[in-house]
C-alpha cells in the first residue's frame, strides 16, 4: 500500500485512542502531559515552544521521551501543524526519534485530514527499521475508516498479522465503527464475535458501536438485546450507549420505552445531558405527549440542566401542536430574556401554532418579523404559512405567498400540493406551476 493511492481524511479524537496511547507509554503517557501542564510547564503554546527551544539547546540533549511528552501536550492543544513543524526541526537537528514519536506524527496528519501523509510516515517507520506497533496500525485503520475505506482498513488488519502485531480491542473498535458508518451490520457483528474468539473482551465502546450499528439499520429490538447482554457480561453502559438507544427508540415512535431507559440511566448514577433531554423531549413532542414532555422539562430544570434553543423550540412546537399557543408565546419571551435568539425553526413552530388556531394575521405578522430580525424563512416556513392560509381560504395571501415562493425557488411539499390542487383547480399561472413542481426540468416530486 502506498500513500499515493490514499485520499485525505479527518480523524476525530476518541477516548479509545487516548487509552491506547496510555497503554503504550510506560510512564502514563497522557497523565504525564496533563500533570506537566498543571505544573505550568506547558500551560499554553508559547510556554511549550519555549520549552522546546530550551530542550534543543541543552547539552546533552534530553531523552526522546521528553520530546514526545512535549509534542503530545501540543497535540492536546489541537495545534497539529505546530507538532509537524517541530518534528521537522527535530529531524533537522539530528534528534533520534522513536516509534512513539512517529505515532504522534501520524495522529497529527490524520487530524489535519492527511491520512495519505500518515501512510508516508508509516513508510518511514519501516524504512528506519522500526517495528510498527498496534498504535500506529490502529491510527491508520481509524483514519481510512473515517473516509469510508473500510476494505483498506481490513487489509491493514491482515497486514498486522503478517508482521506479528496483534490487534487489540481498540483496533477492532475502529474497524467496527467504520463498518457501522456504512450500515454494514453483518461485518460489525463478525468483528465483534471475532474479538471474543481471539480472547479479546469487548468493552463499552465495542458494545456502543455495535448497538449504534443495529440502530442505524432500525433493528431496535436486537440493539436492546445487546444492551441487556452488557449487564450479564459485566460491561457498564455509558452515556453514549444510553443516548444512542434513547434516540433510536424516539425515532421509532417509542418515546415511552425511551423514557424507561432514561430512568434506568438516572438510576445507574449517570446524569443525563442536554442531548438526552432534548432527544426524549422531541420524542414526546412528535407523539403529542404534551404532559409528559412538560414534566420532563421541569425535571430537567430541577437538575440544573440549562435549556438551550433546541430544547425551547421543541417545547414551543409541542405546545403549538396541542393548541397551547398562549403558553408557547410565553416560552418564546422567556428564551429571548435568557439571551437566546429564535431561529427559523422556532419561528416556524409558532407560525404553525397560530395558523392551527386560525390567527392568520398574527401568523403573518410573526412571519414578517422573522425576516426583519434577519432570520430568513425557508421552504418549510413558507409551506406552513401557505397551508394555514389555504385552510382558512385567505385567497389574497395565498397568491402572494405562491409568487414569493416561486421567486425564491421554493417548492410546495406534499401537504401543500394537496391543498393547492383542491383550492386552485384549472389555474395554470407560471408561479403555481413552479410551486407545484410541474415546470420542465424540475427534479422534485411531480403532481400527476
Amino acid at each position: 500500500m502506498t500513500a499515493g493511492n490514499m485520499t485525505r481524511a479527518s480523524l476525530f479524537p476518541t477516548k479509545d485512542s487516548k487509552s491506547h496511547l496510555q497503554r503504550q507509554m510506560g510512564m502514563g503517557f497522557f497523565s504525564s502531559f496533563s500533570s506537566s501542564r498543571r505544573k505550568g510547564y506547558f500551560g499554553n503554546l508559547d510556554n511549550a515552544l519555549a520549552s522546546f527551544n530550551r530542550m534543543l539547546d541543552r547539552n546533552p540533549q534530553p531523552p526522546i521521551i521528553e520530546f514526545n511528552r512535549l509534542l503530545s501536550s501540543i497535540v492536546r492543544m489541537k495545534k497539529y501543524e505546530t507538532v509537524v513543524s517541530l518534528f521537522k526541526e527535530m529531524e533537522f537537528r539530528g534528534i533520534k526519534y522513536n516509534v512513539c514519536t512517529l505515532s504522534i506524527l501520524i495522529n497529527c496528519f490524520c487530524f489535519l485530514h492527511h491520512v495519505d501523509y500518515g501512510f508516508s510516515v508509516f513508510g518511514k517507520t519501516l524504512k528506519r527499521g522500526f517495528k510498527p506497533d498496534v498504535v500506529i496500525f490502529t491510527t491508520l485503520i481509524d483514519g481510512v475508516c473515517r473516509i469510508g475505506k473500510t476494505e483498506v482498513a481490513a487489509g491493514l488488519l491482515k497486514e498486522m498479522g503478517l508482521v506479528g502485531c496483534v490487534p487489540d480491542v481498540v483496533t477492532c473498535n475502529s474497524l467496527m465503527r467504520g463498518y457501522c458508518s456504512q450500515g454494514k451490520i453483518d461485518k460489525v457483528r463478525k468483528i465483534f464475535h471475532l474479538m471474543a474468539s481471539k480472547g479479546l473482551k469487548p468493552d463499552v465502546y465495542s458494545y456502543s458501536i455495535f448497538i449504534n450499528g443495529y440502530c442505524k439499520v432500525e433493528k431496535i429490538d436486537e440493539a436492546m438485546e445487546l444492551f441487556d447482554e452488557m449487564s450479564h457480561r459485566g460491561v457498564v453502559p455509558n452515556a453514549v450507549t444510553y443516548n444512542t438507544l434513547i434516540k433510536a427508540l424516539c425515532q421509532a415512535l417509542r418515546p415511552r420505552d425511551a423514557h424507561v431507559l432514561f430512568r434506568k440511566m438516572c438510576a445507574c448514577g449517570l446524569s443525563p445531558d442536554i442531548l438526552a433531554y432534548s432527544t426524549l423531549l422531541d420524542g414526546f413532542c412528535k407523539q403529542g405527549n404534551l404532559d409528559e414532555m412538560l414534566v420532563l422539562f421541569q425535571e430537567m430544570q430541577r437538575r440544573l440542566v440549562k435549556p438551550d434553543l433546541v430544547v425551547y423550540t421543541i417545547i414551543i412546537n409541542g405546545m403549538c401542536k396541542s393548541r397551547k399557543v398562549k403558553d408557547a408565546k410565553k416560552v418564546l419571551s422567556r428564551l429571548i430574556v435568557e439571551g437566546l435568539k429564535p431561529d427559523v425553526h422556532t419561528y416556524t413552530a409558532l407560525v404553525d401554532g397560530l395558523c392551527r388556531e386560525g390567527s392568520l394575521i398574527e401568523a403573518q405578522r410573526l412571519f414578517r418579523k422573522m425576516e426583519e430580525d434577519g432570520c430568513m424563512p425557508g421552504s418549510c416556513s413558507y409551506n406552513v404559512l401557505l397551508q394555514g392560509c389555504l385552510q382558512h381560504k385567505d385567497t389574497s395571501t395565498v397568491v402572494q405567498l405562491i409568487h414569493e415562493m416561486a421567486d425564491q425557488g421554493f417548492y410546495a411539499d406534499a401537504v401543500t400540493r394537496t391543498f393547492l390542487k383542491d383550492f386552485l383547480p384549472g389555474n395554470d399561472s407560471p408561479a403555481i406551476k413552479q410551486l407545484l413542481g410541474l415546470f420542465e426540468g424540475h427534479q422534485g416530486v411531480k403532481v400527476k
